[in-house]
């Protein structure tokens, strides 16, 4: 900090003292991170959107999740707003008593993710790693499908260790395609995020 220019550093870092004082939350690649827990938080806009599908699809594209922390609580804006394509006809047509219940039931939740802690998603090197492993899970449903990636290490002692890397969920297609093609769409999926995560990390570290 101290090798730049005081009038080149940011208003809320001038007078911060690294060794005492409680550091800011930062923002990072889009998302927010707790420099003092070296987490990563997610803070949602608490603006009510109207009960509308013009006011869902604001809400649902407003959560920035690049690596997919949470894609399995997303993926249910997402299937509620391609099911509205088919009940509503204008955009600002308010929805049913059914529909909008459910969606209020939905972004209650999306208020609680901002309570949510995440760990740095990677596993640092270690000289007593011995082995790492990249998993990657896939499945489809009538609904969705989807894909998630892992890297799996093993320490000198045989202890294996988990982390999660990237996900990423999609409405399934449709037009009643069959559970094996989505099954193949799932498998496309998976070779995606393995594709971007080699193209992204060094291999042979």
């Amino acid at each position: 900090m101290k090798a730049f220019p005081t009038n080149d550093l940011a208003s809320n870092l001038k007078d911060l003292d690294l060794e005492g004082d409680s550091k800011p939350i930062q923002r990072s690649l889009g998302l927010s991170w707790d420099v003092n827990t070296d987490k990563i938080l997610f803070q949602l806009s608490s603006e009510n959107k109207p009960i509308t599908r013009r006011g869902i699809l604001s809400t649902v594209n407003s959560i920035y999740d690049p690596l997919g922390f949470l894609a399995p609580i997303i993926i249910h804006g997402k299937l509620l707003l391609n099911n509205l394509v088919s009940e509503t006809v204008d955009w600002d047509q308010p929805l049913s008593y059914e529909t909008a219940t459910e969606w209020i039931c939905w972004r209650n939740i999306l208020q609680e993710l901002e309570k949510l802690r995440r760990l740095r998603t990677y596993v640092p090197y270690f000289s007593e790693t011995v082995s790492k492993e990249l998993r990657v899970f896939s499945d489809a449903s009538k609904k969705a499908i989807a894909a998630v990636a892992y890297l799996c290490t093993t320490d000198i002692s045989g202890t294996p260790s988990l982390s999660f890397v990237l996900q990423k969920a999609k409405v399934a297609l449709n037009g009643g395609h069959t559970i094996p093609r989505l099954e193949l769409c799932t498998a496309v999926l998976a070779i995606e995020i393995v594709q971007c995560i080699t193209d992204n990390l060094d291999r042979n570290s």
